[in-house]
Order: structure tokens, then C-alpha cells, then sequence
């Protein structure tokens, strides 16, 4: 868990969590840099409370569990930065003003359900959103801009 302003900067190093889930909230900042690779397996990620993701050239994976971004959090992807949600019964969730921006090869991917939804932004330049094996959803006033995509 990462909480109340604190910040977790992981630069050229690999971590995992099995078998728990990965929190980040009450803005902390949670930062992936220059091939640093994040691995969860049997746990989900949460992102909330005004929480900021910056995942720069660097792996975020949910293997088994599922990801829900929302109440202001910020998700950045850049330079070949990439979140994967990888399981085909999870999802990720992203609601309630939450923020995903990508940028300069940025990448967001999930084998299951995609939902954006209550005021969610997606905002992503030459940047790609794939949804491999489940619904991709945008609902109730969801804002969503891709430029070279």
C-alpha cells in the first residue's frame, strides 16, 4: 500500500506481489521508470483518492486480478510505458474522474472487460488502447481523445 502523499519510485528494478493486492491512494505517487517491471499475480490494483501512476518505459501487469482506477487518480503512460491487465475474467475499471493519458508509445492493454465510465478520461497521443478478449465500454460522460493512435 502506498498512502497519504507518500511516493514509491521503482527505477530499473522488478518487484511482485503474490497473492495481494497493490494500492495506491490519499495522493501518493506511484513511479515505474527505465525498464523497472511490476508484476502482480493473484491480487488486484487499485488506484484512488487523487493517486498518480507515472509509468515511464517501464511494465505494469495484472496477471490474475483486476484494476480499478478511480476518485481522481492520474495514470501517465510514456515511452513504451505499458499497464496490462492480462487475465480473461478480470477487468479494468477506470470512473469517478479518473485520468489515463498516454504518450509517445504509451500503451494500456486488457484480455478482459474495459469499462470508462462516470467522468472518466481517456486522453492518449500516438499511443495504444487495446482491448484483446473482452467488451470495451464507455458510458455516462466519459471524455476520450486519441490523437495518432
Amino acid at each position: 500500500n502506498a498512502g497519504d502523499e507518500s511516493s514509491v519510485l521503482v527505477d530499473n528494478s522488478n518487484i511482485s506481489i503474490f497473492q495481494r493486492d497493490l494500492n495506491v491512494f490519499g495522493e501518493a505517487l506511484l513511479g515505474l521508470s527505465n525498464s523497472a517491471n511490476t508484476l502482480i499475480t493473484g491480487g488486484d490494483v487499485n488506484f484512488f483518492e487523487s493517486s498518480r501512476v507515472d509509468i515511464n518505459n517501464a511494465v505494469l501487469e495484472v496477471r490474475n486480478g483486476s484494476s480499478v482506477c478511480s476518485n481522481n487518480a492520474t495514470i501517465t503512460f510514456r515511452s513504451l510505458g505499458l499497464m496490462s491487465v492480462s487475465s480473461l475474467i478480470a477487468s479494468a475499471t477506470f470512473q469517478d474522474y479518473c485520468e489515463v493519458i498516454g504518450s509517445t508509445s504509451g500503451q494500456i492493454e486488457s484480455n478482459g472487460n474495459t469499462l470508462f465510465e462516470n467522468f472518466a478520461t481517456l486522453s492518449l497521443t500516438s499511443s495504444i488502447y487495446r482491448v484483446i478478449g473482452g467488451d470495451s465500454t464507455f458510458r455516462d460522460s466519459v471524455q476520450a481523445s486519441l490523437q495518432v493512435s
